[in-house]
This record gives C-alpha cells, sequence and structure tokens, in this order.
C-alpha cells in the first residue's frame, strides 16, 4: 500500500481507487458465481428459517448494524459483500463538498461442524442445544474513498483506505424464553484500522466493544420480529494520528474512519419476514460517555442534548431469490442535530452523513451435516427429523427422551421448522426412543448406535382422534319431551349415525369426531324438525333443542297395501317436468310419511296419455318421475329408497279418446315395492292375543346382528333405521317379528323401543 503527504503535514492511507473499485466488483462477481439451488421455490414444507441465515455488514447474525440474539444454523458460512455511497454538499464545512464510496465483506460462521459434547448430564431445558453450538464467529474487512472538494477553489482532496478489520464472537442462549419468543445472547468483538503509511494492521487503534442482545420472534402470531442490542464501545482510533501533530479536523477524522469516541452503543430493529421478504427498520445511536466531543481544533466540548450523538434511521429489504442467495438495498438516514458545540464553521454538524445509500449481496452455505460429519471416537451421532404422519410437515418443539445404555441422557426438542434434532457422543447399544407433543399420540422407536457412524430416524407422529360431544332435547310446543330419533350426519358421509332419545326426557347425546354435521330429528305422529347444521369442536359440547309439531291427519293421501293414493293430481308445467308449487303440499305429505316408515321403499310411476310420439311421451314421464324422486330426496327421503319410472302412455286407466281420460291417464304413481306401512304390517305381523303393535327402530349403525335365539348362533343383521314389531324384553335382549312372522332377537342396546 502507498502513501500520499498531504497539504499541512498530514499523511493517509492511500491507493487507487480504480483499483479499489475494480477489486470490489471482482469480489462482487465471485459472490454471484456461487452455485446457487436450480429450484427457486422451496419445496412444500421445507421453506428455510430465512432470518436465520442473514448478516450484518461486519459479519455476525442481523440487520444492518443490529445484531439479532439468534444465530445462524451450525456449519453454516455467510459470505456478505456490500457497498455503501453518498454524497452532501456542503458537509461539514461550509464550503466543503464530499463524496463516499466505501464496502465490506464479512464472512460470519457457525463452528460447530464435527461432533459436540451434550451438556453434562442431561441438565437444562427440553431442547437445550450443545454450548458450543451456540456461538458465531465473523470477520470483516472494510475499504472506503473519501472525496473533499472546496466549492471556492475546486481542490480535491482524496483519502482512501483499505483494511479496516472487524472481528467479532457472538453466543446465542440455546433455548428461548416464554413460549420460543424471547432470545437472549451477547456478543464482543473489536474494530481495527490500517496503517496509515504501512501495509498492515495498526494495533494502537484496536477499539474493542460489547453488546447485550435481546430478540423477540412474533412469528407464531404475526410476522414480525424486534430486537433490541444495548452496549459499550471503548474507541481507540484517534491513535491512528500522530500523538506530536495537531488533532486533524473533523472533516479528516471522518474520512479515515477515526470519528468514534468512547460510547454506548444502542441499537433497536423490526423486521416482518414475509415469504423470502424481510423488510425492516432500525435505528442506531453512539451516545458519548463523558458528554463531551472533540471540535475541529481538538478541544473537549460539551454536548448539550442526545440529538448531538450520531444517529441513525435506517429502512432496508432483503429478498433471498433461493433459499441460500440474498440481495438487500437500504438507505441510512442521519438524525441532523443542532450545530455542533464548540464549530470552527457555521453549519457544522454531527458526524453522521444526512443520507447514505447501501446495497449487498449474500451467500449462506448450509452443508448437510451428515456428509460433513467425521465422529474421532468410538462414540456414534444420532439424528433425525419429527413430522406429522398425515400431512408429512415437519413438527418443531417435540420432546424427545432416550432410554440406552448410558445414565443421564439429555432430554432434546426438535428444531423449529425443520422438525429436526441431533444428538453426538453416544456410547454404541441399544436406545429406545419416546416422541410427545400435545395433540399427538406418543411414539416410541427403537434404534441401534453403531461406533463411528451417523443413525438417522424418521419420527411420525400420528394426530390424536378429535371429539366433541352433541347433545339436546326433543320435546312438544307445550314442553313435554318426545321419544324419537335423531339423525346426526357427517358433511361427506354416506350414511348417518341414528341416536335413539330419551322418552321421559326427551333427552340425546353423543360422542364425535370434529367436523361440520348436518342433525334432524323425528317423532312419531309428529312433523320431521328442520336441517341443523352444526360444528363439533375439540372437548367442547354442543347443543340443540328441536320442537316439533304435530303430524296433520292424512288429508291428500291415502295408503293402500301396494300403493300411497293420491287424492289430488300432481301438476307440471305444460310439455316439462317442473312440478307447480300447488303440489308441494301432497307431495309433503308423503315424505312426512315415509319419513316414519323407514322400511318402505317406492317406485315413482310417470305416465302420460297418447298424443305424441312414444318416445317424446316415455321421456317426459321419466323426468317427470324424476323431479318428484328429487323433491322427495330434498326432504330427507334417502334415494336408495325410490325409483324412477317413466312409462308414458303404455299403462292407460281410462279412454284416451276423451279429454276427461287423458287427464286421468297423466298422472304420477307411487308403488310400495318394499317394507310395509305401519297402519298394514299388523295384518303380518300382528302378536298374538290381538295386542297394540309397539316398534323397535334399529338404531345401530350401520347394522344389527340378528340372532335365532338368545346367545345363540347369528342368522343375519337388521339394518339401520327399519322398523320392525316389538315382541318382547328379556334381560338385555328384544324380541321382535320379521315380515315373515318368525320371530328372532336383537340386543337390546341395539334397537330404540318407540312409544
Amino acid at each position: 500500500m502507498s502513501a500520499r503527504r498531504l497539504p499541512g503535514g498530514m499523511t493517509t492511507r492511500t491507493g487507487l481507487a480504480g483499483r479499489l473499485r475494480a477489486g470490489l466488483l471482482a469480489m462482487a462477481v465471485a459472490a454471484l458465481c456461487v452455485r446457487a439451488p436450480r429450484a427457486i421455490a422451496a419445496a412444500p414444507g421445507e421453506e428455510a428459517d430465512l432470518t436465520r441465515r442473514s448478516a450484518a455488514f461486519t459479519g455476525l447474525s442481523g440487520l444492518a448494524r443490529v445484531y439479532t440474539a439468534w444465530k445462524i444454523p451450525r456449519a453454516t458460512l455467510v459470505n456478505k459483500l456490500s457497498g455503501l455511497y453518498f454524497t452532501r454538499e456542503p458537509f461539514l464545512l461550509a464550503t466543503q463538498a464530499h463524496e463516499r464510496f466505501g464496502g465490506y465483506m464479512s464472512f460470519t460462521l457457525s463452528p460447530a461442524i464435527v461432533e459436540t459434547k451434550p451438556r453434562p448430564g442431561g441438565k437444562g431445558p427440553p431442547g437445550a442445544a450443545p454450548m458450543w453450538e451456540s456461538f458465531e464467529v465473523a470477520f470483516a474487512y472494510g475499504a472506503a474513498s473519501h472525496v473533499s472538494r472546496d466549492v471556492e477553489t475546486e481542490v480535491r482532496l482524496t483519502t482512501e483506505s483499505a483494511g479496516d478489520v472487524d472481528a467479532a464472537l457472538k453466543y446465542a442462549l440455546p433455548w428461548p424464553l416464554f413460549g420460543n419468543v424471547l432470545h437472549l445472547g451477547a456478543n464482543t468483538g473489536f474494530h481495527m484500522l490500517s496503517r496509515m503509511a504501512d501495509v498492515g494492521p495498526d494495533l494502537a487503534t484496536i477499539s474493542p466493544w460489547a453488546r447485550f442482545l435481546v430478540s423477540a420472534d412474533f412469528r407464531r402470531f404475526f410476522p414480525l420480529q424486534a430486537h433490541l442490542n444495548v452496549g459499550y464501545l471503548q474507541d481507540n482510533t484517534l491513535d491512528l494520528f500522530d500523538e506530536n501533530q495537531p488533532v486533524p479536523p473533523r472533516w479528516r477524522r471522518y474520512s479515515q474512519g477515526a470519528w468514534y469516541e468512547d460510547s454506548f452503543l444502542l441499537g433497536f430493529a423490526l423486521d416482518a419476514p414475509v415469504w423470502r421478504f424481510i423488510p425492516y427498520l432500525e435505528a442506531t445511536a453512539w451516545i458519548d460517555t463523558d458528554g463531551d466531543a472533540l471540535n475541529d481544533a481538538g478541544q473537549k466540548v460539551g454536548i448539550q442534548n442526545v440529538r448531538q450523538n450520531p444517529i441513525l434511521i435506517t429502512p432496508g429489504l432483503r429478498a433471498f431469490v433461493t433459499q441460500h442467495v440474498a440481495f438487500e438495498a437500504g438507505a441510512d438516514l442521519g438524525y441532523l442535530s443542532d450545530d455542533f458545540p464548540g464549530a470552527t464553521d457555521e453549519g457544522q454538524k454531527a458526524i453522521v452523513p444526512p443520507w447514505q445509500l447501501f446495497g449487498s449481496v449474500s451467500y449462506a452455505f448450509v452443508p448437510k451435516l451428515p456428509v460433513l460429519l467425521k465422529v474421532r471416537r468410538a462414540e456414534g451421532r444420532l439424528t433425525g427429523k419429527v413430522t406429522d404422519a398425515q400431512s408429512h410437515q415437519p413438527l418443531g418443539r417435540v420432546v424427545i427422551d432416550l432410554e440406552g445404555p448410558e445414565k443421564n441422557l439429555p432430554q432434546l426438542a426438535s428444531e423449529e421448522p425443520s422438525g429436526e434434532f441431533v444428538l453426538d457422543r453416544l456410547a454404541p447399544g441399544a436406545y429406545v426412543l419416546v416422541a410427545t407433543l400435545e395433540g399427538y399420540a406418543p411414539l416410541r422407536r427403537e434404534f441401534e448406535i453403531k461406533k463411528k457412524e451417523v443413525t438417522t430416524i424418521d419420527v411420525p407422529l400420528a394426530p390424536l382422534r378429535m371429539t366433541g360431544t352433541i347433545a339436546g332435547g326433543i320435546t312438544m310446543k307445550d314442553g313435554k319431551a318426545l321419544g324419537g330419533l335423531v339423525f346426526v350426519q357427517r358433511k361427506g358421509d354416506a350414511t348417518p349415525k341414528i341416536m335413539s332419545t330419551d322418552a321421559a326426557t326427551g333427552a340425546f347425546s353423543a360422542t364425535l369426531d370434529t367436523g361440520e354435521y348436518d342433525v334432524r330429528a323425528v317423532a312419531p305422529g309428529f312433523l320431521e324438525s328442520k336441517l341443523e347444521s352444526v360444528r363439533v369442536s375439540a372437548n367442547s359440547e354442543t347443543r340443540l333443542a328441536f320442537v316439533l309439531d304435530p303430524r296433520p291427519e292424512p288429508k291428500l293421501i291415502r295408503i293402500t297395501e301396494e300403493k300411497i293414493e293420491i287424492l289430488e293430481t300432481i301438476h307440471f308445467e305444460t310439455g316439462r317436468a317442473i312440478i307447480k308449487p300447488v303440489s308441494y303440499p301432497v307431495l309433503d305429505e308423503i315424505a312426512g310419511t315415509l319419513l316414519e316408515n323407514l322400511d318402505v321403499n317406492v317406485r315413482v310411476e310417470g305416465h302420460t296419455d297418447d298424443r305424441g310420439k312414444l318416445e317424446v311421451n316415455v321421456g317426459l314421464s321419466q323426468d317427470r318421475a324424476e323431479s318428484v324422486v328429487d323433491y322427495l330426496v330434498n326432504k330427507g327421503i334417502e334415494r336408495s329408497r325410490l325409483t324412477a319410472v317413466g312409462l308414458g302412455p303404455q299403462r292407460p286407466i281410462a279412454d284416451n279418446a276423451t279429454a276427461e281420460g287423458r287427464a286421468k291417464n297423466r298422472r304420477v304413481e307411487f308403488i310400495i315395492v318394499g317394507g310395509q306401512f305401519r297402519e298394514h304390517v299388523s295384518q303380518v305381523t300382528a302378536p298374538p292375543g290381538g295386542a297394540e303393535i309397539k316398534w323397535a327402530v334399529v338404531a345401530t349403525d350401520p347394522h344389527a346382528i340378528v340372532y335365532e335365539a338368545r346367545d345363540g348362533k347369528a342368522i343375519g343383521r337388521a339394518r339401520s333405521g327399519q322398523r320392525l314389531a316389538y315382541v318382547a324384553t328379556e334381560e338385555g335382549w328384544v324380541s321382535v317379528r320379521l315380515k315373515t312372522g318368525k320371530v328372532v332377537w336383537i340386543k337390546a342396546g341395539d334397537v330404540t323401543l318407540l312409544p
């Protein structure tokens, strides 16, 4: 490095500005040429915590100048190249213009590359990482070029520095506080200037500093993180100048990088990570410790208020184009104070630029540790990853307990957000791992540790079945309880769950899986309730109250053994299959009757007169029959109980030669094809002695086993909702009469007796 003598006997560190800029440009190109991942977007569930792969200007994990209390991932190397620029006229002197171009090249490393020793005895909170893995080291190399121009004489003075050094060490507390929100740490290091007239560092300028770090991670609630730095700087950069020479003016000290004094260091920052973007806002201040500052004459003068200390407000944005490569841009906004106390020229300000632009590019190299690992002793290493067995997403903060040949094995916790865990220096032998997390079933895994080998296991945790309760009752309008059935159907399921209510209280209750359900209630002699949509939540009770209206006496239909006769014609729009509203009441009465007789199946037949083409009439009758089926299904009748058939003019009941006959032939009929209505079952299944029939409804989902005798051979199954004639009850068994007249037995818990 060469040196140049300036007017007034001052010596400066010099070099060619072009060479400096070319060197910085070459480093930038080299950094960008580092191999990056092929895919810009991360695979689902593998998005890295990019805020842990970010470094400050002079190294160590952080933003621009504010450091974070967490550290970069273990064994990670972050290489960052930064450039800064500002120009101002006037600056420091009313007759002086100033231009600065500078930059930093920094390296940040988490040194835990090989096996590490866990905390003695496994003491400490769950998930505590080995102490060594919480350290982080950094090294930075700085260079700058300053051009000061006298606006009156156009005389230019160029000061160039290349070789300023920053070194730092940081320790992050390995376990967070308050539910993984608060992180604590500390760092220390030094800043050193290069010699003014020679190559190499000037040891006299070593300026040590230390900071206490606090970071708060609120991303579990909203995308925001906060950071606070409090520290102290012992500044020795003025020792760069010859003590036998007068203290240079402030613009010279600023150009040489020797403008600090012993200071308290304060920094606060907010950042809001959103996908791969990290916008942030910083405030940093250097508060003079003795309340004095050097003026241009080298005299100590008092600082009258805090504003006269150097203060910077820094907005910035960091963007990761891949999981490893990040670009950053921002600006330093200097907080301009009143005139500097004891200033020799009007207009002098505190030594901070009014504005300064910066940009940077960084590359984070994150190796796969099992590849780099070289176990040097007889012990082995355990690595693994905890995932959700259903979604396959990683799970953090899973507590992992180990049992094995060693005593006092440490308790681990999987990391967030990767779900990974690591434990080094395990003695060879058989081990058992137990992983636990609230809301998941504990998992027990057996594995073996071998000498000088890495054992990797996957830990898929199965979510526990989450249940809630649905309860309520069925009553009349006057509050009297009703015995009946409640149909609970989970959305998306094909069949409902049927619950019976207590005949005395009308109450019902059931434990169900969490989710959305449709619920309806029926009771003999009453209209069906409206369909209620409810949500069953975990560990909570959902209550429903059904108030049923009495079913009016049949007015529009008559039931025979073969069919449901309708006393009013079902009307459609001319030539179409759209039901007219005038026919809704008769169809509603049919639906209510079918809901009370769950074992009855019906064929809906559509008929027409013989006017027109045969195929057109058959198609129209089919469409009309299907419209009737759709209407009944919407009223709660299972579609499997209904069949639509279009017969056209093929089965007339009157003469098509007359208008009256054709009107009778245009009809819909409801033919019973399975089961029997309650009013007519007595003809086949009447109990002995002429007693009034009572009914047993099968309430087991989906079927109940039918036995030939109590505790005897099973001969078949009765489907859910089927209505059977009740005969007697004996010691937990109910005897019922089948339609064939045969008496069989069903367990009492599988049926509900209707009054």
